[in-house]
């Protein structure tokens, strides 16, 4: 973590998910980089606003898309904001490698550009980061987040319009009783479906998060 930006968690999640992190990192062979920097440059942060402003992008989006005319004034590409009451256990230090979670399996492995929330409005930029797959998140991980964590990714699943195909399969498990085909899940609204459902569904390992 952080020397400088302590970054608050309770006790029991810290041990957990530090664990599920260090496994997926020791099988991936990844060791830490040693950053050769004055600490006060590698601590340097700015606000959202500002990377909205010079770089381009929407000031709240995961992945923002640059426009044209932002992009023909620097060359600087994929910019990945990571919000720690989201991603606690994403990278936290210059170097250091961390788990990045997501609710599906596809996304583009290449080089992006990390920031991290330390404080409201308050990001630190990490460095370039290359994503590379990992096994999903057991139940028991799952259950080791800590609440504001959970609550965030139940939160994302019930609003996001992506995500429809998750809330079809809880919706349909419910009314099936079993694991629900390909073409029911896609003929599926994704409607009928509570907080309390999505949160048993990954509790109980019936949805998994996806670690890179």
């Amino acid at each position: 973590m952080s020397p400088t930006y302590k970054i608050k968690l309770a006790k029991e999640a810290v041990e957990a998910g530090l664990g599920s992190c260090f496994r997926r990192v020791d099988a991936l062979g990844i060791q830490p980089l040693h950053i050769s920097l004055p600490q006060d440059l590698i601590d340097f942060t700015v606000s959202r606003k500002f990377t909205s402003n010079v770089y381009g992008g929407n000031s709240e989006a995961t992945f923002p898309t640059l426009s044209p005319n932002k992009e023909a004034l620097h060359p600087y590409r994929n910019f990945l904001y990571l919000n720690l009451d989201h991603n606690p256990y994403a990278p936290q230090r210059a170097g250091y490698p961390g788990l990045f979670y997501r609710t599906g399996s596809t996304i583009e492995l290449k080089e992006y550009r990390l920031l991290i929330r330390v404080k409201p409005s308050i990001w630190m930029y990490l460095g370039q980061y290359e994503m590379v797959p990992s096994a999903p998140l057991s139940a028991s991980e799952w259950n080791a987040n800590g609440k504001k964590t959970k609550e965030s990714w139940i939160k994302k699943v019930m609003a996001d319009t992506g995500r429809v195909d998750i809330r079809s399969r809880i919706r349909l498990r419910k009314t099936l009783l079993r694991e629900p085909m390909a073409e029911e899940v896609e003929a599926c609204d994704g409607s009928g479906v509570s907080d309390s459902d999505v949160e048993r569904a990954y509790a109980l390992g019936e949805e998994s998060m996806f670690g890179l």
